[in-house]
């Protein structure tokens, strides 16, 4: 609960109405006032997610599609 208070006090201020991070949060918001158990349980979910992510590693990054060679029709 105190990550997602945090993260909400860190709204971007006037971001657009298409805001990636302004929409999850709002999203947050509106669970929290719908669910609160549920939120819980999606925060535990992607805590344990970003734990994993750390005990595996860097990931290599992906490569950069680069412009297509055209081959003989």
């Amino acid at each position: 609960r105190r990550r997602v208070r945090r993260a909400m006090e860190q709204a971007p201020q006037n971001a657009g109405p298409i805001n990636s991070h302004s929409l999850v949060l709002r999203a947050l918001d509106l669970l929290r006032d719908i669910s609160p158990d549920y939120l819980d349980h999606l925060v535990m979910h992607v805590d344990s997610l970003m734990r994993l992510e750390d005990m595996h590693g860097p990931q290599t990054p992906a490569r950069k599609a680069g412009p297509r060679k055209r081959g003989k029709k």
